[in-house]
């Protein structure tokens, strides 16, 4: 009997999802413009009112069958459970969806002094409409994957490192706060300036990567359930542990392993 792999179909579904989502959030948040990226935040209700409004203008666009039924249902659960933990997050006069990260900034990269950055964040929360003195929180919505958010994870894997990112181009254009990772049916987690540093530590490897021009790999073990696809046998990949042995003897270990760490996401 033939098997038949269902997993690329999801990825793709989750991944169309997430685009759905991250579009109706941006619509339902978006306020009156104030400067730059920054706008007025509207309030809870408005916005619930708009992201409804959204929802339904996504349905009207889809086929009228059961499956774009059910996507929307997905869609607009998790777009409806996002949109009140941004809301239970600390208050904000101001906000900005798709945020370009402040020109000029720049993040830590160990002996390679310190890294242009630029890149959009999905939401910021703020204090005042720009980044210069402000007190804010930058939110990452995510709709799917097993990602997390711990300090200990991102120095010793570089899970979720692009959030210390965030931060850290946040931090260096005179801003301070936290930074947010939003799943649906999950607690809003959370990475402060006081963990910054620890959660950064993978960017000392990056740097030496730029430093030397030598990459390591650590690719993990390959089985009948890692991939979607097979490689061709001249390709086999090296055992993880002896390529974990070779990145550790090169550019050092940054900090302890988390348990788990070595799972996939």
């Amino acid at each position: 009997m033939q098997r038949i792999e269902w997993r690329p179909f999801a990825r793709e579904r989750s991944k169309s999802i997430g685009t759905a989502v991250h579009r109706a959030l941006a619509g339902a948040l978006r306020g009156v413009p104030v400067e730059g990226d920054f706008f007025l935040m509207p309030g809870r209700a408005e916005a619930s009112a708009r992201l409804a409004a959204g929802l339904a203008s996504l349905r009207a666009a889809w086929p009228a069958d059961r499956y774009w039924d059910s996507f929307h249902l997905d869609v607009s659960r998790a777009a409806r459970e996002m949109l009140g933990r941004v809301f239970g997050l600390p208050g904000a006069r101001f906000g900005a969806v798709e945020a370009h990260l402040p020109e000029g900034a720049t993040v830590p990269a160990g002996d390679a002094g310190r890294l242009r950055v630029q890149g959009r964040v999905d939401l910021v929360l703020s204090d005042r409409p720009g980044w210069d003195g402000a007190r804010l929180d930058i939110v990452d919505f995510k709709t799917g994957g097993a990602s997390t958010l711990s300090a200990r994870r991102m120095a010793s894997r570089g899970k979720s490192l692009q959030l210390g990112v965030y931060l850290q181009a946040a931090l260096s254009a005179g801003a301070e706060g936290s930074v947010w990772m939003l799943k649906p049916e999950e607690p809003a987690k959370r990475l402060g300036m006081e963990e910054l540093e620890q959660a950064c530590l993978q960017l000392k490897i990056v740097g030496a990567h730029l430093l030397t021009g030598i990459y390591g790999a650590r690719t993990p073990d390959r089985s009948e359930y890692t991939h979607g696809f097979e490689w061709p046998l001249a390709c086999a990949p090296v055992a993880a542990a002896i390529l974990e042995s070779k990145f550790a003897r090169t550019f050092g270990s940054p900090a302890v392993e988390e348990p788990g760490d070595a799972d996939h996401d």
